[in-house]
């Protein structure tokens, strides 16, 4: 079994200038907090964002900042008060439902995950991470062959993404497809050629097509990259 991957990149909304009286006292504290946020302060982040909407309670920008904050804080009640009042007042915040299935997933909540993550894509999120996490999590849902449309997407919109490869590579697997996830496995390893779980996956792959000699030898490699999962494996397959 091996471990679930999931890749998360937040980007912090700005102000975009539609603001009321309170824009002029908003943009210090807005750019204030981003600031802190960009460092990894997030405790003073998340009190500069409650400033700003103490200013400008109607400012959304800044309660779905301050929860990318309290979620980086591990904080999933307050981050999720923040992204569900976003979707509240801008029920077309395809950032905020993408934002609040990264919540889930942490909370490994994957059937609510999946849900935001559809209503991202439906809204416009159409970026490689969303595609890859939405898959991530179709897979956990047993959904694999919805899982395999979103690795595609997502390797089409970023062709360097590897752990996109690798991850439909396992998904093949699962499929039986052995050879295709073997071509995933290869590439992965091409563009990275220091992760442990490309050379496990590529492994399993040589497993199903019965080519001991090559499995065990990407066994063994990922084992010594310390993949716990891969020495299990070598023991069992390699004697």
């Amino acid at each position: 079994m091996k471990n679930i991957l999931f890749t998360f990149s937040f980007s912090l909304l700005l102000a975009n200038g539609a603001l009321g009286q309170g824009l002029n006292l908003v943009n210090p504290s807005l750019n204030k907090a981003n600031k802190y946020f960009d460092a990894g302060l997030y405790k003073e982040a998340i009190a500069e964002y409650s400033k700003t909407i103490y200013i400008e309670p109607t400012f959304m920008q800044a309660y779905n900042n301050r929860g990318l904050a309290r979620l980086e804080l591990s904080d999933y009640t307050g981050a999720l008060a923040d992204f569900n009042k976003v979707i509240s007042q801008e029920p077309k915040n395809a950032e905020a439902y993408r934002n609040r299935a990264t919540l889930k997933i942490r909370k490994q909540d994957y059937a609510g995950a999946l849900t935001d993550y559809d209503k991202a894509v439906a809204l416009g999120a159409g970026d490689a991470d969303t595609y890859f996490n939405r898959g991530v999590a179709r897979v956990v849902m047993n959904k694999r062959r919805e899982a395999l449309a979103d690795f595609d997407k997502s390797i089409s919109l970023r062709p360097d993404m590897v752990d996109s490869y690798v991850e439909r590579g396992f998904t093949k697997i699962d499929l039986g497809d052995a050879n295709g996830a073997l071509i995933d496995f290869n590439q992965a390893i091409k563009l990275n050629p220091k992760l442990a779980a490309a050379y496990y996956g590529r492994g399993n792959s040589q497993i199903v097509l019965k080519n001991k000699t090559a499995a065990c030898s990407d066994l063994q490699k990922a084992s010594q990259m310390g993949s716990k999962e891969a020495q299990a494996l070598q023991i069992k397959t390699c004697k």
